[in-house]
């Protein structure tokens, strides 16, 4: 099994995140603009956080998201077209990516996108809303301080110089990369020139390994397209030589040109080695999806997999799924897990007056019976708690350190503001934490959505029979787009790169 750490040295250098790229990276700027490339519908979002579709082009969030959280910022970054979100929001993360789009402005003429050059103009606008906000000389430090992410230009080659003949008429292969680099390169110094220093550029991944493309790839019996991977291959080099170009030439910047294509190449070709997956500094926090929908289905398929310490969000599998809805579909009444902690609950049920002989005291209780379990994995909690239940009975407390903590309400006006603060103390203290999920991925080759061959967008439906019911075990949540778990692993791998570089 695969655990990664973050190095948490970044966090209090990065004020804010700014995003621009295409559909890898996009959190909803689609939803406001005419073309049909949109995602803001279901299955899209079902395990982001509410259950909603946000427009981001997965079943949860995408990378920038976990970034974002890792660095101690928002835990998800939100589209400057979104109207439901000001300059207050954006000020310390904001994605102007568009789903569709490539360096080549032609490629997001194909879907009717944002052109990379708008999103660009985008963040111009931006900047003048960020000084009215905070002022000049904190705005001006934020655009300084700030992490900005790009990753484009997989639908310059899938989307148009393999589909449409026009650039193909007019560049061999390499000369579009190098045409491609080329704009890449204008893009970087216009950043730097409106106040960017540190620049991480993704590159491109296995382009040949999506399932679309599979899916197409009869010849070599679904296998990867090796073609197109070559092409990734040979164009991330030439984002590596204007990576080290521009680091020479341009003062105070930092450009790291932050190659995801092995990690990527890596779960696919060794799904099943991904399975335990450390995420961020900061817990992932998910509300899942209760028994009350696909009630039998959810938990039943639970009992396939091997023990999982935090299953689906709460627990282990064989206390699968506690939601008042669930009832003994799923659990009995009362969960037994961790029952050895059931004083911690005494000591928690003081009324929330806290004291800081009584936060060493929990401090104490709740380190040591990790130290316990240390290897492998952390081991933190007090079991959960019966939702529907009097909170003057619970057995065990519902604890800042779950997963689930906080996505019910119920009985949570009895549980003080002291108490969350105290228990965020106490996590803080106990940095790295891990969300763990124990299953590796299972399926490499199709996606999660539909018959995961070649549906995307609106092909991608909610009641699509042949849908998946777990992601999780998926690289793909669409024929074109990585699950939310891929997601997780690749933000874990990037902020590992760029932690030695800011």
């Amino acid at each position: 099994m695969m655990v990664s750490g973050i190095n948490i040295t970044l966090k209090s250098n990065i004020p804010a995140i700014i995003v621009f790229g295409d559909s890898s990276v996009d959190s909803g700027n689609n939803n406001g603009i005419a073309t049909i490339l949109k995602s803001n519908f279901r299955p899209y979002g079902r395990d982001f956080p509410g259950g909603r579709p946000t427009g981001r082009f997965c079943n949860g969030r995408v990378p920038p998201d976990f970034i974002s959280e890792a660095l101690g910022l928002k835990p998800f970054i939100p589209a400057y077209l979104d109207p439901m979100y000001t300059i207050k929001d954006f000020a310390t993360g904001v994605c102007f990516a568009s789903a569709g789009t490539g360096y080549d402005n032609a490629t997001s003429a194909v879907l009717n996108v944002i052109p990379l050059w708008k999103e660009l103009e985008y963040y111009k606008e931006y900047q003048t809303k960020l000084r009215s906000y905070v002022g000049v000389e904190k705005a001006n430090r934020i655009i300084g301080e700030a992490l900005y992410l790009m990753s484009i230009g997989t639908n310059d080659f899938l989307e148009n110089y393999y589909v449409f003949p026009t650039r193909r008429s007019q560049f061999s292969i390499t000369q579009y990369q190098d045409f491609l680099a080329g704009i890449a390169e204008d893009f970087v110094r216009e950043l730097y020139a409106l106040g960017a220093r540190k620049i991480a550029l993704t590159g491109l991944i296995p382009i040949g390994c999506l399932p679309l493309e599979r899916a197409v790839n009869m010849r070599n019996l679904h296998a990867c397209n090796e073609e197109y991977n070559q092409v990734a291959l040979e164009f991330n080099k030439k984002l590596d030589v204007m990576e080290s170009k521009l680091n020479r030439e341009l003062p105070m910047m930092t450009l790291v040109a932050a190659n995801a294509y092995d990690i990527y190449n890596d779960v696919i070709r060794r799904p099943s080695s991904y399975g335990d997956v450390a995420v961020g500094i900061h817990l992932w926090r998910r509300q899942i999806r209760v028994c009350r929908e696909l009630r039998i289905r959810l938990c039943d398929e639970r009992s396939d997999y091997g023990w999982l310490l935090w299953h689906n969000g709460l627990h282990g599998r064989e206390h699968r799924m506690v939601a008042r809805n669930g009832g003994s579909d799923c659990v009995g009444r009362y969960s037994p897990n961790f029952d050895s902690l059931g004083g911690l609950w005494r000591e928690l049920n003081l009324q929330c007056t806290w004291r800081r002989n009584g936060f060493r005291g929990l401090r104490r209780m709740l380190i040591e019976p990790v130290q316990v379990v240390w290897h492998p994995i952390w081991v933190l909690g007090a079991g959960t708690l019966p939702l529907d239940s009097d909170p003057l009975r619970f057995s065990h407390p519902y604890v800042h350190m779950f997963p689930y903590w906080r996505n019910w309400d119920l009985g949570s006006h009895l549980w003080c503001r002291p108490l969350q603060l105290l228990l965020a103390r106490i996590m803080t203290s106990l940095l790295p934490m891990a969300l763990v999920t124990a299953t590796g991925f299972e399926v490499a080759e199709k996606a999660c959505c539909s018959t995961g061959t070649f549906e995307m967008s609106y092909l991608c439906s909610d009641v699509n029979p042949h849908t998946c019911r777990d992601a999780n075990k998926y690289v793909f949540w669409d024929a074109f787009h990585p699950s939310e778990k891929t997601n997780r692993i690749v933000a874990n791998y990037l902020i590992q790169k760029l932690a030695s570089n800011f």
